[in-house]
């Protein structure tokens, strides 16, 4: 089974509604994800004013998480809301970083960038 679907079984369990909703989105358009120095991925959107905007480095992606995590402060019992999935690098960096009982809320408008984000393991 891969990344993407283990991701999508694990998310059916619990929000079966949501699990095919992204299902049905597919993935960002080839011509938008990005391969970093790194060989990782990150996908180039454009905002509403037509601007490029990057969801994470196209150098060192993993890099730029740990940099992010390390400005913050990690405690017992933290609670952290995240607005938009990016490409999951820092989410990865903050769920290897975090005590168990810290709470992660994410929220992320798009579902093809969801979809996105579970392929990209």
């Amino acid at each position: 089974m891969s990344y993407l679907e283990e991701n999508l079984r694990l998310l059916g369990l619990c929000r079966p509604n949501l699990a095919a909703q992204v299902r049905e989105a597919g993935p960002l358009d080839d011509s938008q994800i990005l391969e970093t120095r790194t060989g990782l991925h990150t996908a180039q959107l454009l905002d509403p004013e037509g601007k490029r905007v990057l969801l994470a480095s196209r150098y060192e992606p993993e890099e730029e998480a740990r940099r992010l995590l390390d400005r913050l402060e990690l405690g017992s019992t933290s609670t952290f809301i995240v607005f938009g999935i990016g490409m999951g690098y820092h989410l990865r960096e903050l769920m290897h970083r975090r005590a168990s009982e810290t709470i992660v809320v994410i929220f992320e408008a798009d579902p093809r960038i969801f979809y996105s984000s579970l392929a990209n393991g």
